[in-house]
């Protein structure tokens, strides 16, 4: 894939964080104010009806990679990035179990983009979690981002071609 120059349409990133919320644990209507009024704004100005996918990666650095099969994104965009993996060989590290997350894609799949939240879940070594004085930038894993970033690419390439 490298060298291959793509055309005809862009490829935003955006870099949010749905732990806005000061109310542990995890309660949503406390959450996500970033990407809720980005969609809302993208919304109101006509960006939202360009948008063709949404991409989300979360927790995708953990050395043992599983990412999991949303249940609240977009199915065939799902299915889209098990292609993609497969294509490029690294289809063991996705989708082996489904769950249902509320994430930061949450506010596009409800204005009807079609989302992908890429995410590992079970983030954790020694039974230490994320957001903890022990989530240092040693647990990353380039390996991982590597993979990650493959299959993204490679599902943006087959994006293009839809």
């Amino acid at each position: 894939m490298r060298g291959k120059k793509l055309e005809g349409y862009s490829v935003w990133l955006l870099w949010d964080d749905a732990e806005e919320s000061m109310r542990l644990p995890w309660y949503d209507p406390e959450a996500l104010y970033g990407v809720r009024h980005l969609a809302q704004k993208w919304q109101d100005d006509g960006t939202i009806k360009k948008i063709k996918a949404f991409i989300l990666e979360d927790m995708i650095g953990d050395a043992d990679l599983n990412i999991e099969r949303d249940q609240n994104s977009t199915p065939w965009l799902e299915d889209l990035v098990y292609q993609a993996a497969t294509r490029v060989g690294y289809q063991s590290h996705f989708f082996a179990r489904a769950i249902p997350m509320d994430d930061d894609h949450k506010p596009f799949v409800e204005r009807g983009v079609p989302s992908a939240d890429l995410i590992d879940f079970d983030y954790g070594y020694n039974n230490v979690f994320w957001h903890t004085t022990q989530d240092t930038v040693d647990k990353l894993s380039p390996k991982s981002l590597e993979i990650v970033g493959m299959v993204t690419l490679e599902t943006v390439q087959m994006l293009d071609k839809k």
